[in-house]
């Protein structure tokens, strides 16, 4: 990512490191990524801008505003419990007004979803533990 080695990344490598179809909101996301505002990611800023991108919190959905994940979204129940390697996540607004097109419905909020998801492994390590 930090192409000169100057230990920052700058908004031209930011740029590069972006798909296509990112690039046109690499500014938003940039500006988003930069916390204390000094132009230039940092390390902390640039592992935290690697993890988003690693764990796919970053989406590129037609029509949607937000190509950043943050706060409040809604994850796929169906793909998050049976795909392996990514889920299908909306913004808020995308889902409010159903600006998508996915083969499934069963969708909770980021909250509720680790929740019910936390809920269920207590309850399961309780059975287990009974079993034995």
């Amino acid at each position: 990512m930090d192409k000169d080695g100057d230990g920052s990344i700058t908004i031209k490598e930011f740029e590069e490191i972006l798909t296509i179809s990112s690039r046109h909101n690499a500014n938003r996301l940039f500006r988003a990524m930069d916390k204390n505002g000094d132009g230039v990611l940092d390390f902390e800023e640039a592992i935290t801008f690697y993890y988003v991108l690693c764990n796919y919190r970053m989406v590129g959905r037609d029509g949607c505003k937000d190509s950043l994940l943050t706060g409040l979204y809604f994850t796929c129940v169906d793909c998050f419990d049976h795909n392996q390697t990514t889920t299908f996540d909306l913004c808020i607004s995308c889902y409010r007004t159903r600006n998508y097109v996915h083969q499934h419905c069963n969708f909770l909020d980021n909250y509720a979803l680790l929740r019910t998801k936390a809920a269920y492994m207590v309850s399961t390590d309780q059975v287990q533990q009974n079993t034995y």
